[in-house]
């Protein structure tokens, strides 16, 4: 595990954070890392309106959607299709 990086919270060119794009790489210990450092679970990528927990949701990462929760991701959160979290994993099943 990498000890001392400071990461970039922000939203990178394509709207996704690092948050984000570590859920979609399925690296749950950089996911783990990032929320113990203050990443963000609330941001919303700009085209899908999706949050962490929505990535997480639509691709079948539990472990990340158990962390998400963890760290107070809110699952009433809608994306751009008037979707939470919840209809988005019952969708991708």
């Amino acid at each position: 595990m990498v000890r001392y990086v400071k990461y970039d919270f922000t939203k990178q060119n394509t709207g996704r954070t690092a948050l984000m794009s570590s859920i979609w790489a399925g690296h749950t210990s950089c996911t783990r890392a990032l929320l113990s450092r203050g990443a963000n679970v609330g941001i919303v990528c700009r085209q899908q309106k999706a949050t962490a927990l929505h990535v997480a949701s639509m691709i079948g990462r539990s472990q990340d959607v158990t962390l998400l929760l963890q760290y107070g991701s809110d699952r009433h959160v809608m994306d751009a299709s008037g979707r939470t979290a919840e209809k988005v994993a019952a969708a991708c099943r």
